[in-house]
């Protein structure tokens, strides 16, 4: 209670363990007042810019007491999930830190002149430390899914969502049936503020691992090469985490947004109505990776260490012979949101150029030869949303885009035999 905050809680989301410790000091030259443990409150109105509030009750002298706290200025509204205003990854779930600048009573609501509050400024001084760990305990206690950050992923973290169309017309058709990207990480952050200034932040991942897969199927009735450069855009994550505490009455909230670039050439003779399915899957374990910064020393950064692993399965699924070239670069980025504290942002850039063979000897497998080269590169960066020091805002109200990892390597021919799907009784009769 009163301005200090002292402890510690944790609590299972998912299959994760989250531990929040933190000693704070609220300024004492405003007041804060914490929407959460208002009576009777009926509604928050939100603008978009923050510049308006809408307080609404069931009963007039609830809002006629609240208008008697904030008549007399300096003051703070804090909402958490169930009172803040609509998150737009999730309209469903709310935040709200904002200082009231105006104010006049309308019937059961206050309206509110308010513009958005900085955690440096409710601050006089703060340590708060957020870190979260898979743990058996919380698989075993959690009703919940397992907390999935990807791109087009499906429930289980492994798969697609659903598929993309690419192209359809008259002479052939492209779709990815298994474009996707995840990163399952254990996220930290540590947190200092002293005299209303940003004294020193830790952020970051660690026990990371990131997948993208690409997977095209394509069916032509010729001969034919395609090329393809888009953007894969989703309403969201399939499923969106949103993780949120408080510290007394100043809540927390962070989330995660994704994105998808596909950029594919492929070359293929020898389809003639068939279908044939190419790509690859890269998993890279890098485990750990964060950034600090503080006043004299500014930015820092911890690279992936030695324990580093990197996997490629190319992918072939086919039922003719044929011949053909292909070069994949699927890139999922990942954006870590923690509100009005920073953004930290990972890119994952894989690319797999293949050549491929695939003769049918009759049998029911394929004999598939393949050959090429595979790169990557694993970019981050982060943006502060605090104040610092005008003099070297350049320099520390951004970090990166940095490349922490890049790998580039050439893989000899291989073939193994690959099972054929059925086919239509025509099909086999053609081939033969």
């Amino acid at each position: 209670s009163g301005r200090l905050h002292v402890g510690q809680h944790s609590f299972c989301s998912g299959n994760s363990r989250h531990l929040v410790s933190y000693n704070t000091k609220l300024t004492s030259s405003a007041e804060v007042i914490e929407l959460d443990d208002l009576n009777e409150l009926e509604s928050i109105q939100c603008d978009v810019d923050g510049s308006r509030l809408r307080v609404s009750f069931h009963n007039h002298l609830k809002s006629l007491a609240l208008w008697g706290q904030i008549k007399l200025g300096n003051v703070y509204v804090t909402g958490g999930i169930n009172h803040g205003c609509p998150l737009q990854v999730d309209p469903s779930k709310g935040f709200l830190l904002r200082r009231v600048n105006g104010a006049f009573l309308d019937g059961r609501s206050v309206v509110m002149d308010t513009s958005l509050a900085r955690y440096d400024e409710i601050y006089e001084s703060a340590s708060i430390f957020y870190s979260s760990e898979q743990t058996s305990e919380c698989s075993r206690l959690s009703i919940e899914k397992e907390i999935c950050v990807g791109a087009n992923t499906g429930e289980n973290c492994t798969g697609p969502d659903k598929t993309i169309p690419i192209m359809d017309n008259s002479h052939i058709t492209v779709e990815c049936s298994q474009c996707w990207g995840t990163l399952k990480m254990d996220v930290f952050f540590n947190l200092k503020i002293e005299n209303f200034k940003l004294v020193s932040m830790q952020a970051g991942y660690k026990n990371a691992s990131i997948v993208s897969m690409a997977e095209l199927r394509t069916s032509a009735k010729r001969d034919w090469s395609v090329a393809i450069e888009k953007d894969l855009l989703f309403d969201g994550i399939t499923e969106t985490p949103i993780l949120d505490f408080k510290v007394g009455p100043v809540p927390f909230v962070f989330w995660f947004d994704s994105s998808l670039h596909l950029s594919a050439m492929s070359s293929i003779m020898g389809l003639q109505g068939n279908e044939v399915r190419t790509g690859a899957k890269l998993t890279l374990d890098f485990m750990d990776n964060w950034v600090s910064w503080d006043p004299v020393w500014h930015w820092n950064h911890i690279l992936p260490n030695a324990t580093t692993k990197l996997s490629i399965e190319p992918i072939f699924k086919g039922n003719t012979t044929l011949e053909g070239s292909a070069e994949i670069q699927l890139k999922p980025s990942i954006k870590l949101h923690v509100n009005e504290l920073f953004s930290y942002t990972m890119s994952f850039d894989p690319k797999v150029s293949l050549d491929f063979t695939a003769q049918w000897d009759g049998s029911d497998k394929l004999k598939f030869c393949e050959e090429g080269a595979h790169e990557f590169s694993l970019v981050a960066e982060c943006e502060l949303k605090l104040n610092v020091d005008w003099a070297h805002i350049k320099e520390d109200k951004r970090w990166g885009p940095i490349n922490l990892l890049s790998h580039k390597e050439n893989f000899n021919k291989s073939c193994q035999q690959v099972p054929v799907p059925p086919m239509a009784e025509e099909q086999v009769i053609a081939l033969v």
